[in-house]
């Protein structure tokens, strides 16, 4: 598959090079479908940033602190599952797995209960912090919502709907509830119209590409990043057809492939593995 050099829609991200565990449990759909391109431009740094924050705001030491946070595997997004037991641990004032984080040890358990003593008021402080995030939110959602696109410069609808520092903060009541729940949390009514927003903006962009000839139809935009977006719209290079039609063509194999919840390394599929993906062994 020609997918091999593509960084901006890898089919396997690398994993962490320490903490080489990766968990979807804890995304909730739509975001543990498959993502295409712009889906994942649009959400890989917020989700980084979302996540580093609840580590920040729980106070936990920097000891099991990932250096990579979010990953795409055939399509799905995934969290680090280490970073993640971490958290849930500390929130729920409980041991963490042993196979995600090492024992380290009658010291090292003095400070975990040291540890969780501080993520339970730093949670406190963060259930604060959403109580006043979430309304002005919504009230994003809704302005964004009530925007005429067809009056809009396009360079701002290749940008997308919402800002990175926002989506954060979408993301982060979801990522907070599961770690206090241990369990994947219900559907975001939030996420969901954040996503249909960002959807909107993709489709009005291109409609935009597809009457200027630089896509065939629509449709492919969903298959260009924003950042790609952004050099079509200003004819840099060409291709962008090809590019969005080879990708096009991965994610509907990626749809019919059964991506386990917890893995290490690379996952084991299941389904219908199309030729060119042969299954590799999984690593760690």
């Amino acid at each position: 598959m020609a997918s091999a050099e593509d960084t901006a829609y890898p089919t396997i991200t690398p994993a962490d090079p320490i903490y080489a565990c990766q968990t979807r449990e804890p995304l909730t759909a739509p975001l543990n479908e498959v993502a295409t391109p712009a889906i994942w431009a649009c959400l890989a740094e917020p989700l980084r940033r979302a996540l580093a924050e609840l580590w920040r705001a729980h106070k936990l030491r920097n000891e099991g602190l990932p250096e990579n946070w979010v990953s795409l595997n055939y399509g799905r997004i995934a969290i680090n599952a280490h970073g993640w037991e971490r958290l849930c641990a500390a929130v729920q004032a409980r041991s963490p797995d042993q196979a995600l984080v090492v024992p380290t040890g009658r010291w090292g358990r003095w400070l975990a209960r040291w540890e969780s003593r501080r993520a339970q008021r730093g949670a406190r402080r963060l259930e604060t912090r959403l109580s006043e995030t979430g309304p002005r939110c919504d009230s994003t959602l809704e302005r964004v919502r009530g925007l005429t696109l067809d009056q809009l410069d396009t360079e701002a609808v290749a940008l997308g709907a919402l800002s990175p520092e926002l989506w954060v903060d979408i993301l982060l009541p979801g990522l907070s509830g599961a770690l206090g729940s241990g369990a994947t949390p219900p559907p975001d009514a939030r996420v969901e119209a954040a996503l249909a927003l960002e959807q909107r903006f993709t489709a009005e962009m291109g409609r935009r590409l597809a009457k200027r000839g630089i896509l065939d139809r629509p449709a492919q935009i969903a298959y260009l990043t924003i950042g790609e977006r952004i050099r079509a719209l200003n004819a840099e290079a060409g291709g962008w057809v090809a590019l969005a039609e080879e990708r096009e063509s991965r994610a509907m194999e990626f749809a019919e492939l059964d991506v386990p919840n917890v893995f290490w390394g690379r996952p084991r599929l299941g389904g219908s593995v199309p030729a060119g993906m042969a299954q590799r062994p999984a690593e760690g």
